[in-house]
């Protein structure tokens, strides 16, 4: 169903989840971030270094994922490097695309912060001016 509740931010976990039908909302601090949908996949952070979720997950309709747990997942990588590698560069790829995201919205809120701090300057230089 809608609104089920896959991860929870700040859990810890191991497995990786790829999306095989439907969409989920990934939030962080209950703000959803980006919407997630067939082909993609979420958890891979987790599943490389068993830290802390740094997102819930949220099916946003029905859907159903395949879950791919830590310790199965890399005995297959051990037998067969080929599907290691490719299963590494798409996370590499995925990471490099939030990175990407992540840049372009501390820039523009650098460029917010900038742009309030100078409206606050001339606030307080106009109220200077209007108290000589």
């Amino acid at each position: 169903g809608s609104n089920e509740l896959i991860i929870k931010e700040g859990s810890v976990g191991e497995d990786m989840f790829v999306i095989l039908s439907g969409q989920v909302d990934v939030l962080m601090n209950d703000v959803i971030e980006t919407t997630l949908g067939p082909g993609q996949l979420f958890g891979e952070m987790s599943l490389i270094d068993k830290s802390e979720r740094s997102a819930s997950v949220k099916t946003k309709e029905e859907t159903r994922v395949m879950i791919l747990a830590r310790t199965p997942l890399f005995s297959i990588f051990k037998q067969e490097p080929r599907i290691a590698m490719k299963m590494f560069w798409s996370f590499l790829q995925n990471m490099n695309k939030r990175l990407r995201i992540t840049d372009e919205k501390v820039t523009q809120l650098m460029a917010f912060q900038e742009d309030e701090s100078l409206h606050q300057d001339k606030i307080i230089d106009d109220l200077s001016d209007f108290l000589k």
